[in-house]
């Protein structure tokens, strides 16, 4: 008898060695998680761009892409930057507060961004070269509210470890972006506010599902633990984010989307149009793949940091990974990218594959390091990344202006513009890893 319950208690240690041994494994699942969702997400908004690009016109993306940009640009200070500290605290009461403060912020800055487009709306459509868009304005205090509950929302649900979720919400928001779009195009006929309404339907649904489900299982402990001074005192303590995060992510957001606002303002609705289709087709599947890494990282490097355990190896292992991922499509695009377009998309929409094949190489580099910002994040090097990202976007305006002027053809501006992309992300990975070092082992 003493046999058999020492052969039990011999087997209860294998099983619990077994699922210690699953433990490093659980992060590769969860980015799988991550990955399946986004992908599939994407395949279906490329399904539907083969249609929408037969339905609108390059003015109609163009259009678009200048207010999506605004919009992109104006939502990263949604929440001050405070959505990304929701995954820090060890307590959920005091994440819970952080989240209270993002959607607080939201709510504000989104009456501003109104106040604002009521008052200055013509100057606005003046600065960029483009009075036509006054009419669209409209839009940007919707998407920049959208924008921030969906930010607040991810970031929780990263805290949570909700993946399976959060993979699930980017095929929901491409299944509603997509059908207006597509609906109207048929029906109605082309119009830019078809294609600008898709894009807030989108996130607008994520928000609801995201939101449903943080009501469904945190409300009666959000009730508890939020409090007008614990919110004070979380922004307090978390004040580095809106002091330099905030700032080096606006700067970020505004070098990502300045060849949309400069093409605005020196060529044609028409080129603008071409680099949004570009940009959408490429960057954002991109983006949107890196952040499905990112916001795994996020969580198990904020845990291996508080651990004190290697960080070096982690990082090694998720950058080799996506480069992995990546070299071989953005390669292809690189070396021919116009004739693609040319017969995926129609042959109107070549010169849209032509930006692709010069944005290629900082594409690729800008899809890799997710995980070394995650690091500047979590390390806290809040003030390097300020900086970084302001001489990062003085350098890329000032390769757009050179190009300008070097040539009236939008893609030396463009080719300029992406040399110095691949330079800085070269600069920002290297910098992440020599954080790494600190790390224990």
């Amino acid at each position: 008898m003493y046999k058999n319950f020492k052969n039990i208690k011999e087997l209860a240690m294998d099983f619990a060695n077994f699922r210690e041994h699953l433990k490093p494994h659980r992060f590769v699942r969860n980015v799988a998680t991550m990955l399946a969702g986004n992908t599939s997400a994407q395949a279906i908004t490329f399904a539907a761009t083969l249609a929408i690009t037969r339905l609108y016109t390059p003015d109609d993306f163009g259009i678009m892409t200048l207010i999506s940009s605004i919009i992109i640009v104006l939502s990263v200070m949604s929440c001050f930057s405070y959505e990304n500290a929701i995954v820090l605290p060890k307590e959920d009461s005091k994440a819970h507060n952080i989240f209270a403060l993002s959607l607080l912020i939201t709510i504000i800055f989104s009456i501003l961004m109104l106040f604002v487009i009521l008052f200055l709306g013509d100057n606005i459509a003046n600065l960029v070269n483009k009075p036509g868009v006054i009419a669209y304005l409209w839009f940007i205090p919707a998407g920049v509210f959208v924008s921030g509950f969906w930010r607040s929302l991810t970031f929780w649900q990263t805290r949570a470890k909700k993946f399976n979720l959060l993979s699930a919400s980017q095929i929901v928001n491409s299944i509603t972006m997509a059908s207006p779009r597509i609906l109207a195009g048929l029906i109605i006929g082309s119009s830019a506010f078809w294609l600008i309404t898709g894009n807030i339907l989108g996130p607008l649904s994520v928000v609801l599902l995201l939101g449903i489900v943080f009501l469904k299982e945190h409300l009666p402990d959000f009730r508890k633990s939020v409090s007008k001074k614990e919110i004070f005192r979380v922004a307090k303590e978390f004040k580095k984010f809106p002091k330099y995060n905030v700032w080096s992510n606006l700067l970020s957001a505004l070098s990502q989307n300045l060849p949309v606002f400069l093409f605005a303002y020196y060529f044609s609705q028409e080129v603008v149009g071409f680099y949004g289709l570009a940009s959408a087709v490429l960057r954002k599947p991109a983006y949107l793949m890196g952040q499905s890494v990112s916001k795994v990282f996020l969580q198990k490097a904020a845990e291996t940091q508080a651990h004190g355990q290697n960080l070096r190896s982690h990082l090694t292992r998720v950058t080799t990974g996506l480069a992995a991922i990546g070299i071989i499509p953005f390669g292809i695009l690189a070396v021919g990218g116009a004739w693609i377009f040319s017969i995926v998309f129609g042959q109107q929409w070549a010169t849209a594959g032509l930006y692709v094949q010069f944005l290629a190489p900082w594409l690729f580099l800008g899809f890799i390091n997710p995980p070394s910002t995650q690091i500047i994040l979590v390390k806290q090097k809040l003030r390097f990344k300020l900086y970084f990202e302001t001489g990062y976007i003085l350098l890329r305006v000032l390769a757009i202006v050179i190009g300008y002027h070097l040539s009236p053809q939008p893609w030396v501006a463009i080719a300029l513009f992406s040399a110095t992309g691949v330079l800085a992300n070269i600069y920002y990975i290297m910098f992440a890893f020599s954080l790494t070092r600190e790390a224990k082992t």
